[in-house]
């Protein structure tokens, strides 16, 4: 029968009931139960040998799979030193042999190999993965004959004077030696056609290369002989087959390429991709099916040991009852524990005696308080402004953690959009100084703006472009004009104008919208620095546009990418530099109109001089004009009153 123990603990809040149930026969029980204990333990000892031997299969498996893994690599290496190298390597197109093709054949029959004997592996069968190999080994004898008749291609289509290429070059040289009368333009529009394609591996120039050749052709056809020359004809007919020969071999050469394929995703080296793309996702099956049985195993063994050890301790808590005074105080701790907490203040840590279930609750109780402390002083903490204090990793799951740290994360987000918000009011009022103390002069202001808004931003480089419409400009039409640059490297031949349209700041006027990259082309622009160059990460393009009118273009290049509300305050920011720069320029017109009418004035008021002196030099001479026609008539009455004396 039963003899029950019951104990109270009080706190203001609630009163915990313990139940100690003492069987009669302790020492019987205590027999069966270290006999229970140990047959758990021959039982534990049994399943762990078992999981063991389990776990080392699957990670001999998993080893040998990283193997296959590393064998596939060596396998991608070798195919791609092939079309990388031996495309243009003599000796393969020579004697035909590749010491890549002969890897790649090794490399797959090693391949085959260790496949075959996974599907012997113990672990194989216990996790369904024969289908799997099988599959592996398909693939494996697929992608080694797709690369095979990828060698047969490229070795027929040859290089300089091997294969198709060899005979192409050979009946170029056939057409130009022939002593024919024919343009040599068109000759270099088919052979300007034939590099086109192979540099750029486009149709297009197949085509046109068929249809200048059909021309060429007409045109020879159509030349008169003359003198009906018998060797004129043989020529002609020479050319006309040698032509023929020539389209023949360069349509060789491009079917040649559309069955290796122009770019990676058609032809053979498409079916190549594909291949490999079905071989990559069966082997990260394989292994995360390996890990996921490795850890259902481990998984297993740990709830099983943890069950059996569970049933140890309880035969272990049956034991303890007799260090009932033990017991006793460790309740007692408990209690003073539990009610200090209950008053509001932090009881000092418990001392764990034992590891049975008071031992437990001890530990839960310090544990209680840690948490309890923990959130006061977060709390504390965040009330006090530190919002990078970081909760304690341990709690982060509790109820209270979860809605701390929400508050927190929520502040967090608040504080940096405050610090957002600040940077960019920061931001637009320095420039708006920086604006205002330059308005006069467009080419400080736009390399005091270019200067100071990459520095602001943490870009690398920048561009400004201001927009010339002027009726006289050296265009005739209206264009962007390079203002300003900041740390752009300077080319003999840099662009200074773009039209509307024209590359991407061009485009960024037509749109009047702003253009974000961040897959720059290699060709694009260089970033450079002591320590080499490189591709930057973004760049964007902002057009200068007010009341929907260009001013000018802002581009901006940075080996990082740009943030969402730093692009908001650059497109703010270019609306105001666009208000700006059309202050200045109707400043800059005003003045120019002013001085015009200044410089006018002073001619007119020059002019007006001028015509006074006329008009004064003209008054006297008309003066001295009537003072001497007044003395010619005074002589002539004189002459004629002595002519008159004469005559009487």
């Amino acid at each position: 029968m039963f003899r029950r123990l019951t104990l109270f603990l009080y706190s203001p809040q609630n009163t915990l009931t313990l139940d100690i149930s003492i069987r009669k026969k302790i020492k019987h029980k205590l027999i069966a139960a270290f006999g229970g204990v140990l047959a758990l333990s021959f039982i534990l000892a049994g399943w762990g040998y078992y999981s063991i031997n389990r776990i080392l299969n699957n990670q001999d498996l998993s080893q040998r799979i990283d193997d296959i893994s590393i064998m596939v690599l060596e396998l991608r290496r070798a195919e791609k030193d092939f079309l990388m190298r031996e495309t243009t390597n003599p000796e393969f197109f020579k004697t035909g042999q590749s010491q890549y093709l002969q890897t790649i054949n090794e490399t797959a029959e090693e391949l085959q190999k260790e496949i075959s004997l996974l599907k012997e592996h113990p672990a194989t069968g216990s996790m369904d993965l024969e289908e799997s190999f099988e599959a592996m080994g398909r693939i494996i004898k697929l992608y080694n004959i797709k690369l095979s008749e990828i060698g047969e291609t490229v070795k027929e289509k040859g290089y300089k004077d091997w294969g198709l290429e060899g005979e192409l070059r050979k009946a170029i040289h056939e057409v130009e030696n022939i002593n024919f009368p024919y343009d040599r333009a068109l000759m270099l529009t088919l052979r300007r056609h034939e590099k086109d394609f192979f540099l750029r591996q486009e149709l297009s120039y197949r085509d046109k290369f068929n249809n200048d050749i059909q021309e060429f052709k007409a045109a020879i056809r159509s030349a008169e002989n003359v003198d009906s020359s018998a060797v004129f004809e043989n020529q002609r007919n020479a050319i006309l087959s040698n032509l023929d020969n020539y389209q023949d071999k360069f349509n060789q050469i491009v079917d040649a390429d559309l069955k290796l394929g122009l770019d990676e995703k058609t032809g053979l080296r498409g079916e190549l991709r594909a291949i490999v793309h079905e071989m990559e996702p069966i082997l990260a099956q394989l292994e995360a099916t390996i890990r996921s049985k490795t850890s259902s195993i481990i998984g297993n063994t740990l709830l099983f040991f943890l069950l059996v050890f569970f049933v140890q301790l309880i035969a272990g808590l049956f034991i303890s009852i007799r260090f009932s005074n033990k017991l006793t105080s460790n309740i007692k701790s408990i209690n003073t524990g539990i009610v200090t907490l209950s008053q509001g203040n932090f009881p000092d840590k418990l001392v764990i005696s034992s590891e049975d279930e008071l031992g437990q609750t001890q530990a839960a109780t310090n544990n209680l308080v840690e948490r309890i402390r923990t959130a006061a002083e977060f709390t504390i903490s965040i009330g006090e402004g530190k919002l990078d204090q970081q909760y304690d990793e341990r709690y982060k799951n509790d109820v209270l953690a979860k809605a701390l740290l929400d508050m927190h994360q929520k502040l967090k987000a608040a504080d940096l959009e405050d610090e957002k918000r600040n940077w960019a009011t920061k931001g637009l009022a320095d420039f708006g100084e920086v604006i205002r103390k330059n308005e006069n002069n467009l080419r400080e202001l736009s390399y005091k703006v270019i200067t100071d808004l990459v520095k602001f931003v943490g870009a690398n480089q920048g561009k400004l472009f201001v927009i010339n419409d002027e009726d006289n400009n050296t265009l005739g039409e209206p264009h962007l004009e390079l203002y300003a640059t900041y740390a752009w490297k300077r080319k003999k031949h840099q662009q200074q104008t773009i039209l509307k349209g024209e590359g991407l700041p061009g485009q960024a006027w037509y749109e009047q919208k702003s253009i974000y990259l961040k897959e720059v082309p290699g060709d694009y622009i260089k970033i450079r620095s002591g320590l080499g160059e490189a591709v930057p990460t973004s760049v964007l393009i902002v057009p200068l546009v007010v009341n929907e009118t260009v001013f000018g273009v802002i581009e901006l290049a940075s080996l990082k990418e740009f943030a969402d509300y730093q692009i908001t305050f650059i497109e703010k920011l270019a609306e105001i530099i666009a208000a700006s720069l059309s202050s200045v320029r109707i400043n800059e017109k005003t003045k120019s109109l002013l001085e015009q009418a200044q410089q006018q004035s002073e001619e007119m008021r020059a002019q007006e001089e001028e015509m006074r002196q006329n008009m004064e030099e003209l008054s006297a001479t008309q003066e001295e004009l009537g003072r001497k026609e007044k003395e010619y008539l005074k002589k002539i009455e004189e002459l004629e009153g002595k002519l008159a004396e004469l005559a009487s």
